[in-house]
């Protein structure tokens, strides 16, 4: 198997050498200017600048410096910063206004940011504003970041490339910093990704519908933005650059993308963390919020970069020579390919022996910018989160949600995005409801919680806004897939008779009802949401709702004992000679307790075969997270049986891998 998965990455390096527009060789470079005679048309430049107080002084002052014969202004947008920002940037600008040869620098505060629009380009929008008022006749804008510092000729040679090749938006991507040994291993790697991703060849080509660019330098002719529609278009875009790229050649346009050693970062990444939240940031965006291609691009990565090195040193373990030579072929043209971008950042050529190592973090910090996009924290960059990734309420909700290091959240990965908000929103609710009896003492707190809820309902079921941030998310998905109010009420009357007082050896009857409420009733609302019809539906429901909560009655007996619950029904109790009024600690030690726990998985066993029956009826894409949560759970019941039901206190668990091998697995239902 291993050595046929090499076979395939070998292949997979052949064509990308060979085939996908010579991506590796970075040799598309920004011709260095060595001046001229030539008119130069105005240029106006546009800094964003948020908490960049530190690096002005090196990166700033640089733009100022620029050698450029025709007329060009400055304007730096303060983005609301925290650290001084515009107070340093005026001072560069009181220091360099009487120095001859250097442009006009002027320093604006951005305005609020309105909804829908990222800061970074609501900044920018500012900038050209104010540009079109201080330099209407500018035939270019240079949208620059301000962490990035040019050499002088720079501007020349950018305004040249575009005049010479009549092309409406010529970008640099500028040299990172690669200093520290995380920079070292990860920097190179990213922009090696970031090629193969966006071959530089295939932007700069006008017939192919490839479109990149890179933020930190994009030289724009002003009318042609203007005719874009500026940047309202995609004023909410994480990753901006390539969205204009995009609009820009979708009219028609020439655009080009290049590489500059005159152009670099100052942005420093001394430890993983720094690099980490740069990727995760966009990552998950660039998937489109799709969780298919996430998953995709897990298992690619992994043939791609992993195989190879696998078999090389699995090959040589076990002496099949022949898969260590395949492995030895992949690894080499790993190499051939990483080098020429390795040579861009003076690396010596042996350094690409990491690049698989490279692959596995960035692999990790996609997977966790899909995490943080679920749970509300997506795009987060100096103390911001992307505007468009959820209301108010609905980040409240995924905190909610987010605690949950359950196999529900994997389940939801399996759904579409309005979907698995909609059941985000009613974990939550669940999660906040069963949280009053859990955490107040006083049966009369409870109550009055119990019942603050059952008003949120009646508002909420009434037509009126409510007033919980958690209910608000809920009335979304209780609007958009119709969910019934008798569903959440009995949810809130199941919580209720934990808060009465804890359970204890409840008859079969008594423990059916609380299945009924606290599980049946969430699964009735979960396949509104997945889209089952209702009698299909509530069959699985009734079903698979008790399956899961028996089997999560087995797997929390000690942790439930120690809230002073019970509920191992008290019929199967006495039928093994176990008293239910004894204290639960005896009970715990009881020598019988096994057969009791076996007793209740059979009942749990034969709902999960009445359960895989009603499945079967059912369109299978829609059921995908309820397959999920039920193989999850049988897993669980499975090692269970197996332990004897011997440790009670030691909780069974899945481990990550196998919560996604789970979810790939279903993926391919």
């Amino acid at each position: 198997m291993l050595t046929a998965l090499a076979i395939v990455s070998c292949c997979i390096w052949v064509w990308l050498l060979l085939f996908h527009q010579g991506f590796w060789k970075a040799d598309q470079h920004l011709e260095t200017d060595s001046g001229g005679g030539e008119s130069w048309p105005a240029v106006v430049v546009v800094v964003p600048a948020r908490d960049e107080a530190t690096i002005l002084d090196q990166s700033l002052t640089t733009v100022l410096a620029q050698d450029y014969q025709g007329q060009f202004q400055v304007i730096l947008v303060d983005d609301h910063s925290n650290d001084g920002t515009a107070v340093t940037a005026q001072a560069i600008a009181k220091a360099t206004a009487k120095t001859e040869g250097y442009p006009i620098l002027t320093v604006i505060q951005s305005a609020a940011v309105p909804a829908g629009w990222t800061g970074k380009l609501w900044a920018l929008t500012c900038g050209l504003q104010q540009a079109d008022m201080l330099m209407p006749e500018a035939h270019y804008v240079l949208l620059t970041d301000a962490d990035i510092a040019y050499e002088p000729w720079v501007l020349r040679a950018l305004v040249r490339q575009a005049e010479k090749n009549k092309q409406d938006l010529v970008s640099v991507m500028a040299l990172l910093r690669c200093a520290s040994r995380w920079e070292r291993l990860l920097i190179p790697a990213f922009v090696f990704f970031f090629q193969k991703l966006y071959p530089f060849p295939a932007i700069n080509n006008p017939v192919d519908s490839t479109a990149g660019a890179a933020g930190g330098c994009m030289l724009l002719r002003r009318d042609t933005l203007r005719r874009a529609g500026d940047l309202v278009l995609i004023r909410d875009r994480v990753i901006d650059d390539c969205a204009l790229a995009r609009l820009i050649k979708a009219q028609g346009s020439s655009i080009w993308l290049g590489l500059s050693a005159a152009v670099h970062s100052l942005r420093s990444y001394d430890s993983l963390k720094g690099i980490w939240t740069m990727v995760t940031r966009t990552a998950f965006v660039q998937l489109e919020y799709k969780t298919l291609r996430l998953v995709g691009v897990l298992l690619g990565m992994g043939l791609i970069y992993l195989a190879g090195p696998a078999a090389l040193v699995v090959g040589a373990i076990t002496g099949v020579w022949s898969m260590s030579a395949i492995g030895v072929v992949v690894w080499v043209l790993m190499g051939v390919a990483y080098r020429p971008t390795l040579r861009l950042y003076c690396r010596p050529v042996w350094e690409s022996i990491a690049l698989p190592i490279a692959a596995c973090l960035y692999t990790a910090m996609t997977a966790d910018s899909a995490l943080r996009f679920w749970f509300g924290h997506g795009g987060q960059w100096k103390g911001r989160t992307v505007a468009s990734a959820a209301t108010k309420d609905q980040q409240s909700m995924r905190a909610v949600a987010g605690r949950a290091q359950t196999s529900f959240f994997w389940a939801m990965a399996l759904l579409r995005r309005e979907q698995r908000e909609a059941m985000f929103a009613v974990y939550a609710f669940c999660r906040t409801v069963d949280d009053i009896a859990d955490d107040l003492a006083d049966p009369a707190e409870r109550r009055a919680g119990l019942n603050l809820w059952r008003e949120e309902l009646a508002l909420l079921y009434e037509g009126n806004k409510p007033r919980h941030p958690i209910a608000v998310a809920l009335a979304g998905a209780v609007r958009r897939f119709n969910l019934r109010y008798e569903d959440c009420a009995e949810i809130i009357n199941g919580v209720e008779m934990d808060a009465e007082g804890p359970l204890q050896a409840p008859s079969l009857a008594t423990l059916d009802i609380y299945c009924d409420r606290v599980a049946s009733a969430v699964g009735r609302l979960s396949v509104q949401i997945f889209g089952l019809p209702a009698g299909s539906g509530d069959r699985l429901s009734h079903a698979l709702g008790r399956a899961l909560q028996l089997t999560n009655i087995l797997r929390d007996l000690s942790e439930d004992a120690a809230c002073g619950r019970l509920y191992l029904p008290r019929e199967l109790l006495e039928a093994h000679g176990i008293a239910h009024d004894l204290p639960l600690v005896e009970m715990l030690r009881h020598p019988a307790l096994p057969e009791v726990c076996a007793a209740l998985g059979t009942i749990a066993r034969r709902y999960f075969a009445a359960a895989e029956q009603v499945l079967a009826e059912c369109p299978r894409r829609r059921v995908r997270a309820a397959v999920l949560m039920k193989a999850a759970y049988q897993t669980y019941l499975a090692r269970l049986e197996t332990s004897g039901f011997c440790h009670p206190e030691q909780r069974i668990r899945l481990s990550g891998w196998e919560k996604v091998s789970l979810v790939i697995r279903c993926m391919l239902i």
